[in-house]
């Protein structure tokens, strides 16, 4: 396929751009853009987060941002690609339609292209890194293997009962009655998702399940179920599958990214 270039909002591809006009949630707040939510944690934990948080545009706050008038966090630069990746799950995971059109480019590189910028784009002649571009590529992946999860997760679950499928393989079975199944799953996963120092490696049971579905990995919460799929494991000993679903379950608990939310009597959103 041939690579598709993005910059400005406008266009076909505009929503590719960290401007683009979507809101996302990360950290208990909405942030007015991804851009907003990036530029913003470089200053994490100060004033000056929560002054480019409610910046009126995408463009104020990447001017905030960029300000070395404002003390730059000392870690910035180890951080910053796992914060742009934070910012992407959540933007293509948020909004089901930028989702599908994400999914829709295929295996296209996809290329942030100015010679404005030298890291995040392509330097405007190629010679940049195009670290976004790079990016939004894995997020694709990313998406593409969440479906599929998801899609597995529905084959199994049973009838009458809620549940919410993440972006890594994890599902969150939500009790019966309960009004918000989606912020009740994400609630109990990040509560109860992240792997804690000094807790069994173990801790978890494996059971096979129809070849379509491969594993499934259950914890000391009997909500809170993993996926590995035959793809993923191949002949790989219970230990080692435990471990693979624990793992997933963790980074969906740091990710915090919905593929699917299924309510009893409703589609699948």
């Amino acid at each position: 396929m041939e690579p598709i270039r993005f910059y400005s909002t406008a266009g076909e591809h505009g929503y590719l751009s960290n401007f683009s006009p979507h809101a996302i949630e990360r950290r208990g707040v909405v942030w007015l853009t991804a851009e907003h939510f990036f530029q913003a944690q470089k200053f994490a934990g100060t004033e000056h987060e929560q002054a480019i948080r409610t910046a009126p545009s995408p463009m104020t706050a990447a001017r905030m941002g960029r300000s070395r008038e404002r003390p730059l966090r000392a870690d910035w630069e180890a951080a910053k690609e796992h914060v742009m990746l934070e910012a992407l799950r959540a933007k293509f995971t948020q909004h089901v339609e930028l989702g599908r059109r994400l999914l829709e480019t295929g295996d296209a590189r996809l290329i942030e292209h100015t010679a404005n910028d030298r890291y995040w784009a392509d330097g405007g002649d190629g010679t940049g890194r195009n670290r976004l571009g790079a990016l939004l590529e894995q997020v694709r992946s990313e998406l593409a293997d969440g479906l599929e999860h998801a899609e597995a997760w529905s084959k199994v679950m049973k009838p009458g009962r809620d549940w919410v499928a993440f972006l890594f393989g994890t599902c969150v079975v939500v009790p019966s009655g309960e009004r918000e199944p989606k912020a009740a799953a994400l609630a109990l996963l990040a509560e109860r998702g992240p792997v804690v120092a000094g807790t069994p490696s173990g801790d978890f049971n494996v059971s096979e399940m129809p070849a379509e579905f491969g594993w499934l990995v259950s914890f000391d919460h009997p909500d809170i179920l993993a996926r590995v799929s035959r793809a993923t494991a191949g002949a790989s000993p219970d230990m080692v599958i435990g471990l693979t679903g624990r793992a997933a379950r963790a980074r969906d608990a740091e990710a915090l990214a919905v593929v699917r939310a299924s309510r009893v009597g409703e589609p699948a959103r």
